[in-house]
């Protein structure tokens, strides 16, 4: 949970808000109560809830999850026969025609899925335009962000089993002044949920009945193998003198106090511990933490009321892509330097090879900074020197010993040449052709050329491979003979 966020839970005798700090832990960061009266009325108290969190926290421009308490919000189990959300949002307000007592136009429906596959098992929560754009409408005139408009004993009870994952099935109860909101679930899913619209403080065995009642319908009905094993209950109305001893003794289960911040273990700042209430606060606590998606939970704000480009949508999958981004330059970061050292290595360890190559071949001269440059001049200038000086200032050249074989050789012939040597004394040829006449043809052609004197067949001997004869001949260079340079 990244950000800060404010759960704001308005019930027509109080409004109740609480902070919470984002990070990798969440925490309370601040929380209030005022209660509503004929003086001001709601938007006095409201105003006082924000000064006083604003004593605590900065609650300027945060991200808002506000509920205007269960009281008119109807509920209903559904079953959709597909499974694709639009399809579901479309035709959801027609199953809820006999729920409500308004036209379907006028109905802002939302919906929990229970179970999904050819068709959707779900919750549907209903309530009207009207509601819905007055509780927005005063969220806007109080400066807050309202992007969540949810029933706060839904939120409470869906928040709970999500967090504290039960493994048996059970019945929740969040009772407040005006109203009861009764839950059944199965381990960590919530599959019923009633509003029960009464003041049950003077009438707990009615509540208890209700109980009772909706357990033996839900079993008969739908799941026969259901078998609560207590009961939860949470909310301000958990005080009522007798209510535990009353439910227990009507239903024959155990009556359990939810305490969300104990259940799930979320710590408190130090200064905002001391005076929480949890009977009063969970249904604020529940707002904040407790994120409503496509599919679970609810959020009023649909249809005309849905949230358009709203960024929270998009923050979680932004921060892990710009995380992963990081990632993925830091380690590409490390590569290329890793890779650049290695290869400024590499240069200098070629370089110094190349300079002992050249002391070695240069017989300790300096390379004047760049010794391959100045030993690829040497090697130049050693293949335009001539082998030895000809007469009257002619010079005999490497090139024109070779050019004196090249004429020599017969073009007929098949002769491959494999090494040839030159030095003042003499020039020797090794090579091999295909015929052992065709080593005396190269003689020949040799000693026609003006150039050599004292041609000489060496050797002619077969090689290994049938039809090749390998040959050796050696000549002396006439200095007499040389071109100009």
């Amino acid at each position: 949970m990244p950000e800060n966020r404010l759960g704001l839970d308005i019930q027509s005798d109080s409004v109740r808000a609480v902070v919470i700090g984002g990070g990798l832990k969440p925490r309370v960061a601040a929380h209030a109560q005022v209660e509503v009266n004929g003086q001001g009325g709601l938007a006095l108290a409201l105003n006082k809830v924000l000064e006083d969190l604003g004593g605590q926290t900065d609650v300027d421009r945060i991200p808002c999850s506000v509920s205007f308490g269960d009281a008119n919000t109807s509920f209903k189990n559904v079953v959709i026969p597909f499974s694709e959300a639009k399809k579901i949002r479309q035709v959801l307000p027609f199953e809820l025609e006999s729920l409500i007592p308004y036209k379907v136009e006028e109905a802002i429906p939302d919906y929990h899925v229970i179970r999904k596959g050819d068709h959707t098992d779900c919750l549907a929560a209903v309530n009207t335009a009207f509601e819905v754009g007055g509780a927005l409408e005063i969220m806007a005139d109080a400066g807050l962000n309202a992007d969540i408009l949810a029933p706060s004993g839904a939120s409470k009870v869906l928040g709970y089993l999500a967090w504290v994952q039960p493994k048996e099935d059970g019945v929740f109860l969040d009772v407040e002044r005006d109203r009861v909101l009764l839950g059944l679930f199965s381990g960590k899913e919530l599959i019923l949920l009633r509003n029960l619209r009464q003041n049950f403080e003077g009438n707990l065995k009615a509540l208890a009945g209700q109980i009772n009642l909706t357990i033996r319908a839900f079993t008969e009905k739908n799941n026969p193998a259901f078998n609560p094993k207590a009961i939860y209950c949470a909310g301000a109305g958990m005080h009522w003198e007798n209510l535990q001893d009353a439910v227990q003794e009507q239903t024959g289960l155990p009556l359990k106090e939810v305490d969300l911040t104990r259940d799930i273990q979320l710590p408190m700042e130090g200064r905002v511990a001391g005076n929480w209430d949890s009977s009063a606060m969970d249904g604020a606590l529940a707002l904040a933490l407790y994120h409503p998606t496509e599919s679970t939970g609810f959020n009023m704000r649909q249809g005309p009321f849905a949230v358009r480009r709203r960024w929270e949508q998009y923050k979680g999958w932004v921060i892990h892509v710009s995380i992963l981004l990081a990632v993925l330059l830091a380690a590409f970061g490390v590569r290329y330097f890793a890779k650049k050292s290695v290869q400024e290595a590499k240069i200098a360890s070629l370089k110094s090879q190349i300079e002992e190559v050249y002391q070695t071949a240069m017989e300790g001269r300096a390379s004047s900074g760049d010794p391959l440059a100045a030993m690829m001049s040497e090697m130049e200038a050693l293949s335009q020197a001539p082998i030895f000086p000809g007469a009257e200032g002619a010079n005999v050249q490497v090139v024109d010993v070779l050019k004196a074989i090249s004429d020599g050789i017969p073009p007929a012939l098949n002769v491959k040449i494999t090494s040839f040597s030159v030095n003042p004394e003499r020039v020797e040829i090794n090579g091999e052709t295909d015929a052992y006449e065709s080593a005396t043809e190269i003689k020949t052609g040799l000693e026609r050329q003006p150039l050599f004197e004292d041609v000489s067949l060496q050797s002619v001997t077969a090689g290994k491979d049938p039809g090749v004869w390998k040959f050796r001949i050696k000549a002396q260079v006439q200095k007499e003979s040389g071109t100009n340079s």
